[in-house]
């Protein structure tokens, strides 16, 4: 399962903002279900991140199997083969531990709380505040309003001690004030803004804030956004907060900050996943994990893999503008980060030895206001073999001579004679390297702009620099296209983030040599976007992982209220893109593209579509690919789908398994072309004009079933919105998810999904099945399972139930609810087939069989089925 995180939903820019704003007001009757952060992220997420998380039950970001994919990572590798991960597998397994709260991409560690605050953004996006999981104030308790919105809490127990709104919009100065200063020393504070803020926020009352240590406060402007947590005491700068400015009359986007502290006498930091590091003054906070320009934990220096004993990781960030500080890790020693003195302006140098694996000394030196004379004597002292990191920050040019410069390129910086006014440059070198250094980067300014962009990387380095010839270039490695990209549009998170913003988006290869001239690379795949175009760039980037992936056979087909943005986004990978004419539901959106598709591509057999807000898993395709040649064979079957209804934690843990199910569970799945015109085409606004979860394949009323995974091959991103239908899309998305991270995974039994054969197949397990106990199934009501699975290994159970006729699924219902399984007030349970309903369970096949149903003959006489009077 994978959890998204607050800001995978949350990172829609301003555009998005007035957009969703725009569309709400159309859509009264169908509500917007994808206007809001599917955190991914978690999430994050989702989201999310922010990046794609979870908010608990009630806002699970990108997660998937405690996975979009984490504890963030898949370390599954083929042998001698480069196996890109997917997103959907490093968002999955970061949360493999324990449960991440308020939407966090990792667990807190001991003693440690988790927060996640967001501002509102406009009058309509309302702001979250969670604390430990709790959303203690929300627009549902009525306790959220315009202006600040606050609460205050003892940090010795923790519990809350009072939350207040203010409308500082209208004016409320003397409540803000007294509210403040008479809070006890050392309480927290935990504040996220709505609507306006600024308008009467005298200056008075920005000072009060600053008793909690607020600096940031004296920045909002009239429709600017804030969140801070602070604490009564602290220095003015010492708070976790972040701002966004309003731009004439617009709203800035949502502020936001998220991560884990400590609630001693004095707060600390212990990991901050969303906020910028703080003043290195601050004496009552301590930094440490994910900050703003990533500066992570000591262990390993953030990289995600184990590096081989010949290298070492390794941690470098340039800084952002002249605020965020750099970061200078190796094996496990920060002495260049944002808390230690020997960190400033110019160059801040580390000296390694490679024989004792350690720091041997590092220093800054300020080459913008003083001459370079001390930092050639410290370069002159570098013994041999010894290597050479380092950082600039702010500007390091305008003092720096040319003897210095000669110094580091005898040490492989083959670009310090370029270095020009405010460059980022990262360089690492050694004593003694022939040619010039692999690992130098360097990023001018470019017109129109005060700071270029930062440079960040987390990698293992070899204790031994092998030099390369010829002169390092400053353009060398860029992406300008996504470059110019993420300088135009705002809310991609990560993706433009310095670490990522270089990396190439180039389709993958093959790395399965059966997977060579396969059928289903030739299928077009069909993405229909919704409305939130981060969660767009996240299915692409999924979808760009896939093995042997043809780009020109992917079309994002998307309406035209979003043109000029999501063409530039699409161009980027590479795929196709076909505008389409507005549409006031999804649903409609939805149905344009189904009947274009068959058009873009005539001669194609089978089409795959895919809905908005998806990720998929690393054997996506390769699902397709094994069960293509049965499907196409079999005349009964009308689609292969990649998601299961029933495929929640506990309930789907057999990623070779494939059902054949009545229900079509839409999300992803694979259409045959024969189906959708004798079937669909005909019906299409009366089957179709409803999310594809409804199940089309019940308003069509046709025989015809569809393949389903045990394990589902893509994610939905967890929902939050006004959609009518909510609770259901909750129930859908964002419970506790397995998605498969296997990438090899191999389907069993193939053949057998042939209709006739499957019969066969089902009988033999089923005549070698067990029932279940079922002596305690009241305690169903009691929210306990009633039964126990023996623990035995991919052994068959069932259990009978009563029907009165096969529309009666009353006692399937609570059955389903028992185990985990989708159960939802006014719908039938899913999965279904001739009335016999199959999972997997702590390694085992449980059936669950209807006395309608025609295997209900294999019941034992000695066994009684759960009928009315025994629920």
């Amino acid at each position: 399962m994978f959890r998204l995180r607050p800001s995978v939903f949350r990172r829609a820019g301003p555009r998005d903002i007035f957009l969703v704003a725009v569309v709400l007001c159309i859509c009264v009757y169908e509500g917007i279900h994808y206007m809001g952060p599917v955190k991914p992220t978690s999430a994050p997420q989702v989201v999310y991140k922010m990046k794609i998380v979870n908010f608990g039950e009630k806002v699970n970001r990108l997660q998937v199997d405690s996975a979009v994919q984490q504890e963030v990572q898949l370390e599954k590798k083929i042998p001698d083969k480069k196996v890109k991960k997917s997103r959907l597998d490093i968002i999955i397994r970061k949360q493999k531990s324990k449960a991440p709260k308020c939407g966090l991409t990792q667990p807190c560690g001991p003693e440690e709380y988790a927060f996640y605050l967001t501002s509102g953004a406009g009058k309509n996006l309302q702001p979250e505040m969670c604390f430990e999981d709790t959303f203690v104030m929300t627009a549902e308790k009525g306790n959220l309003g315009r202006g600040m919105n606050l609460f205050l809490m003892d940090p010795n127990g923790p519990k809350i001690l009072d939350a207040k709104t203010f409308d500082s919009y209208r004016g409320a100065d003397d409540q803000i004030q007294q509210f403040l200063n008479a809070a006890p020393k050392n309480s927290v504070i935990l504040v996220a803004t709505f609507d306006d803020a600024a308008r009467k926020l005298n200056i008075e009352s920005r000072a009060s804030f600053g008793q909690f240590g607020s600096k940031l406060i004296h920045q909002l402007n009239f429709r600017g956004s804030f969140v801070m947590v602070g604490q009564k005491g602290l220095p003015p700068g010492c708070a976790i907060e972040e701002v966004h400015l309003g731009k004439s009359f617009t709203f800035a986007g949502p502020s936001e900050i998220g991560g884990c502290i400590f609630l001693t006498p004095t707060i600390k930091v212990g990991r901050l996943e969303i906020g910028r590091p703080r003043e290195e003054s601050c004496n009552k906070i301590t930094f440490g994990g994910k900050l703003v320009g990533k500066p992570l934990g000591h262990s390993n220096c953030g990289v995600e893999q184990t590096c081989a004993s010949d290298t070492v990781p390794v941690h470098m960030f340039t800084g952002k503008d002249n605020k965020v500080k750099p970061i200078i890790c190796v094996n496990g020693e920060s002495p260049i980060s944002p808390d230690k003195a020997a960190v400033g302006r110019g160059f801040n140098l580390v000296i390694f030895d490679p024989q004792k694996k350690q720091v041997v000394k590092a220093e800054h030196f300020d080459t913008y206001a003083e001459d370079s004379s001390m930092m050639e004597i410290f370069l002159d002292s570098i013994e041999a073999d010894q290597i050479l990191l380092g950082v600039t920050f702010d500007d390091a040019s305008r003092s720096l001579k040319s003897f210095a410069k000669k110094l580091l390129e005898e040490l492989g910086a083959s670009m310090a004679q370029d270095i020009t006014l405010r460059a980022a440059y990262m360089f690492i070198g050694q004593k003694g390297i022939k040619g010039r250094s692999p690992y130098e980067k360097m990023e001018g300014l470019s017109p129109g702009v005060s700071w270029p962009q930062p440079i960040e990387n987390h990698f293992c380095l070899p204790l031994k620099i092998k030099g390369k010839q010829g002169k390092g270039n400053i353009n060398e490695g860029k992406n300008e296209l996504r470059r110019a990209f993420c300088k135009k549009y705002d809310g991609y998170s990560d993706f433009c983030d310095a670490e990522n913003i270089d990396n190439p988006l180039k389709a993958s290869q093959i790395v399965d040599d059966n997977m060579h001239g396969d059928d289903i690379l030739t299928v077009p795949i069909i993405v229909v976007p919704g409305m939130i175009l981060n969660n767009l760039r996240l299915t692409l980037e999924t979808l760009l992982l896939q093995p042997g992936i043809q780009v020109d056979h992917v079309m994002v087909m998307y309406d035209e209220k979003f043109s000029e943005e999501l063409s530039n986004l699409v161009k980027l990978f590479g795929f196709q893109f076909k505008s389409l004419k507005s549409s006031r539901r999804y649903s409609d959106q939805f149905v344009k593209a189904m009947q274009e598709a068959w058009i873009s591509f005539p001669k194609a057999e089978n089409i795959i579509f895919l809905e908005e807000d998806l990720l998929v898993s690393s054997d996506f395709l390769s699902y397709f690919a094994q069960l293509l040649p049965t499907f196409e064979k079999d005349t009964s079957l009308s689609a292969i789908s990649a998601w299961n209804y029933n495929g929640y934690k506990y309930v789907s843990d057999n990623s070779s398994l494939v059902y054949r199910v009545e229900n079509f569970p839409g999300m992803g799945f694979l259409l045959k072309k024969s189906f959708y015109f004798t079937h669909i085409k005909r019906v299409l606004h009366t089957c179709c004009n409803k999310r594809s979860y409804y199940d089309w394949q019940d308003v069509m009323k046709v025989s015809m079933e569809v393949l389903v995974p045990d394990t589902s091959r893509v994610f939905h991103q967890q929902y939050e919105g006004m959609h009518k239908d909510a609770g259901l899309m909750k129930e859908l998305f964002n419970k506790d998810r397995i998605t498969n991270l296997d990438s090899k995974a191999k389907l069993l039994d193939v053949d057998s999904l042939e209709k006739s054969k499957y019969e066969e197949h089902l009988e033999a397990l089923l005549k070698s099945s067990k029932s279940l106990d079922t002596s305690r199934v009241g305690d169903c009501a009691k929210d306990k399972i009633g039964f126990t699975v023996p623990n035995t290994i991919w052994k068959s159970y069932t259990i009978y139930y009563s029907q009165s006729s096969t529309e009666d699924h009353s006692v399937l219902t609570l059955l389903a609810r028992c185990f985990g399984l989708f159960s939802f007030e006014g719908e039938t349970p899913k999965g279904l087939h001739k009335e016999l309903l199959r999972f997997t369970y702590n390694k085992n096949h449980v059936f669950l069989i209807g006395s309608k149903s025609p295997y209900f003959k294999y019941k034992p006489s000695s066994v009684q089925e759960i009928g009315v009077s025994n629920r």
